[in-house]
């Protein structure tokens, strides 16, 4: 990177914008390894299939609350959509309500909601 920026010796934000270069950049050798690290991870870890059965779990879950408070949105917290104008907004609350659980508390609030946890949750 100190080299890119002396080479190019930018002066401005303008300049930086204008290049038609990174100015800060991984060296070739750091980009290599970056890669290997990616390939292994990918096909070590995200897409191990516990991973992706998880994932699925996960999105099962999630996909299930938002369902049961759309169907029941007395069950959201008070005060929860009073700001909202229409249905569109409505949905965009549950779905904010949602993204803002922890896990804990989203598996928790499934329990609540639906009786039982997924089993997929007790391993």
């Amino acid at each position: 990177s100190r080299q890119r920026l002396a080479k190019r010796d930018p002066k401005t934000a303008t300049d930086v914008r204008a290049s038609d270069h990174a100015m800060i950049a991984f060296s070739d050798a750091i980009w290599a390894q970056l890669q290997h690290l990616r390939t292994f991870l990918h096909a070590n870890m995200y897409r191990h299939p516990e991973v992706t059965e998880m994932r699925v779990y996960a999105s099962d879950c999630i996909r299930d609350l938002y369902d049961h408070y759309v169907s029941h949105r007395d069950l959201l917290p008070e005060g929860w959509l009073d700001d909202v104008d229409d249905e569109e907004g409505a949905l965009r609350a549950i779905g904010d309500y949602i993204a803002g659980m922890t896990d804990r508390f989203a598996i928790k609030t499934y329990e609540s909601t639906h009786g039982r946890v997924p089993p997929e949750f007790h391993r």
